[in-house]
């Protein structure tokens, strides 16, 4: 759907070609740039509820960060469930009110 979209942006070559680049390097890096702001991620909600093993978390964060493949996939739902949970927990709480329906008139 995406390539139909953009198929008049993109040269014919880059639109029909098979194969694309992985971004693995750009997570590395990114990891690495970041690791002090990641590794508190792994002491968080998930690992109050039991969910992830927190050691093994900052185990894999910092292999990565040294460029050792990880499964970066599996990391990064981890350090973005948590991240989505802080945010939850940061916001302010959501009020509800009820509104009553507008009255009908009979058919």
């Amino acid at each position: 759907m995406l390539s139909g979209a953009v198929a008049d942006l993109l040269p014919p070559t880059v639109a029909n070609r098979g194969t694309k680049g992985s971004f693995d390097a750009d997570h590395y890096r990114g990891i690495r740039a970041n690791l002090a702001a990641l590794l508190p991620l792994a002491d968080g909600h998930l690992a109050a509820a039991g969910l992830v093993a927190p050691a093994a978390i900052r185990d894999m964060l910092t292999q990565a960060a040294a460029g050792l493949q990880v499964a970066l996939a599996s990391l990064e739902s981890v350090l973005t469930a948590e991240v989505w949970l802080r945010a939850v927990n940061a916001a302010p709480p959501i009020t509800w009110t009820t509104v009553a329906a507008p009255a009908t008139e009979p058919v």
